[in-house]
């Protein structure tokens, strides 16, 4: 496990806005690391976003930039190329650097609360319920289906749904469980299938079309692992008849 705080690295990641640059140093000391120890970070981690908006020194880039990304595999000068960074001999415009101070002010601010998308505040609670769940492994099983599979491919699922919870209940790790994207996730969310008491799988409600029916008959009767007493009360909310999925 890195020496720093994780979690808080890619809170401030996420936060560097679009044309806008941070020091490799300056990022480093808001996360209590060193600057060769975010660059290996880096490379290796999935989750960390926005990574060739770090520089080095006065804007240079990194001459071995590596994005741990599936598909996007532009070049740091690319990338920030789209984002309207301006480049003069060989250094990033220093104008449209952010300092460490004003990158924590926008991590920290409390999110509008008219922005109904929110995005990065719920990306936030996902990516830390996820290591709750997953910690440090690169494959895991799906609760629903039982598959192992990427963790890339398994969210952090509510089990009551989001809406419905307070801040507490949304970061507690036994009201979520791994579900996989490639169909568990929306079955259980739209309400078409849930667990009973004794911790299986089981029809909710009506199929809309016979590729969900054969999608939720695959599923049906699967034993789930590890039904703890605080998911199964969960659970028994989720299949209540006032479900608003």
């Amino acid at each position: 496990m890195p020496a720093f705080d994780v979690d808080r690295l890619h809170d401030l990641l996420d936060a560097v806005p679009v044309g806008r640059w941070v020091r490799y140093a300056d990022l480093a000391s808001a996360v209590g690391t060193a600057g060769q120890g975010l660059g290996s970070h880096f490379k290796a981690c999935t989750e960390c976003e926005h990574v060739w908006r770090v520089l080095h020194g006065q804007g240079r880039l990194s001459s071995d930039f590596v994005r741990n990304h599936p598909t996007d595999r532009r070049t740091q000068l690319e990338a920030l190329a789209d984002d309207g960074i301006r480049f003069r001999d060989g250094l990033a415009d220093p104008s449209q650097q952010i300092s460490v101070a004003e990158l924590v002010a926008v991590a920290d601010r409390e999110p509008d609360p008219t922005d109904l998308l929110r995005m990065t505040p719920v990306r936030r609670e996902q990516r830390r319920l996820r290591r709750q769940l997953l910690g440090d492994a690169t494959d895991a099983a799906c609760f629903l289906c039982g598959r192992v599979l990427p963790v890339e491919l398994l969210v952090a699922a509510h089990i009551v749904p989001r809406h419905r919870v307070d801040e507490a209940q949304r970061r507690d790790p036994e009201a979520v469980f791994p579900a996989c994207v490639l169909g568990c996730d929306a079955l259980f969310e739209l309400g078409y299938i849930g667990v009973d008491e004794a911790g299986r799988v089981t029809r909710l409600g009506t199929a809309p079309s016979a590729a969900v029916a054969v999608a939720v008959d695959a599923l049906h009767g699967r034993e789930v692992p590890g039904l703890t007493p605080g998911r199964a009360r969960r659970f028994a909310e989720h299949r209540t008849p006032d479900d608003t999925h």
